[in-house]
């Protein structure tokens, strides 16, 4: 293996562990706490957590199919052939790229900015006390389902890549 491919299946598996931590931190940890919180607590953790954190999760996101390409690149030197559903390494990560773009979409268009609209949210619920506002039980359970189906959408990947990785 030459330095280059070491390096970046080290990014691309960096990125892979940051990414898929990020959200079962979120989907185990996160998601289950905060109706256990007051409300005040809640919105405090909402507001100081969830725009880092959403950073954190785009960076790794995009780092690590941007890293993973590169490495197909590097393994393949030039023979994208290797990349050919007709052979197990092919259809491993085919299957993988195309559940992790699949990820990636699911993130972007719905977890991230249906995370960003609940500060939003809660700020404004800050700012204006009263009955919280009628769509905001509809905007977290779509976070929620968001979040947990990018979740699982990432163990696929992860079991792809490691039978991809055993070849």
């Amino acid at each position: 293996m030459s330095y280059v491919t070491a390096v970046l299946m080290w990014f691309h598996i960096l990125g892979a562990i940051g990414w898929l931590g990020a959200a079962m931190f979120f989907g185990m940890i996160i998601g289950p706490l905060l109706p256990g919180l007051s409300p005040a607590t809640r919105a405090e953790l909402m507001i100081k957590l969830v725009p880092r954190f959403t950073r954190y999760v785009a960076g790794f996101a995009i780092a690590t199919p941007v890293f993973g390409v590169a490495l197909v690149f590097a393994i393949a030197g030039g023979d994208l052939s290797i990349l050919s559903p007709s052979n197990p390494f092919g259809l491993f990560i085919s299957a993988g790229a195309a559940v992790t773009i699949a990820a990636m979409t699911l993130a972007f268009v719905v977890v991230l900015p249906t995370a960003n609209k609940i500060v939003g949210i809660t700020k404004n619920m800050q700012q204006n006390p009263g009955p919280p506002p009628p769509e905001l039980p509809a905007v977290q359970k779509r976070l929620r389902i968001g979040a947990t189906t990018v979740m699982v959408l990432l163990l696929i990947v992860l079991a792809f890549m490691v039978a991809a990785g055993n070849i």
